[in-house]
């Protein structure tokens, strides 16, 4: 599928859009406030739409934010896209009861864990 992941750090934001487990385009920002990000987003939907003339439906946040201000954060430029919080351990095995915790951190590792699952791919 076409999904814009958004990573915002503590120190900078990056916005990735992937077409089929491809990247197809990313933008780094440095650190700004809500309104900044924001006209990031849509520059770089805008010039995606553009250039391939796909629109992108569908936003996957994930980043150093707690859940509720991750979603506010970007909530008010994303109104015409489906969005979502990234799972990270969505195809890691792990004890039930360690759940609610990695649902809270889990954003916030998405890089750490997707480092650690190409490492592991590369090991087989």
């Amino acid at each position: 599928g076409l999904y814009l992941i958004i990573d915002i750090g503590l120190r900078g934001s990056s916005l990735i859009v992937v077409d089929n487990g491809f990247v197809m385009l990313s933008h780094t920002l440095e650190k700004g406030d809500q309104q900044a990000i924001c006209a990031e987003i849509r520059k770089v939907v805008g010039l995606y739409k553009m250039r391939y003339n796909k629109n992108i439906k569908n936003c996957i946040l994930v980043g150093g934010m707690d859940r509720t201000s991750l979603t506010s954060y970007v909530a008010v430029c994303l109104t015409e896209m489906e969005t979502a919080i990234g799972n990270p351990f969505a195809r890691v095995e792990y004890l039930p009861k360690l759940e609610p915790m990695l649902k809270e951190i889990g954003s916030s590792l998405a890089v750490s864990v997707g480092l650690a699952m190409r490492e592991l791919q590369n090991i087989k």
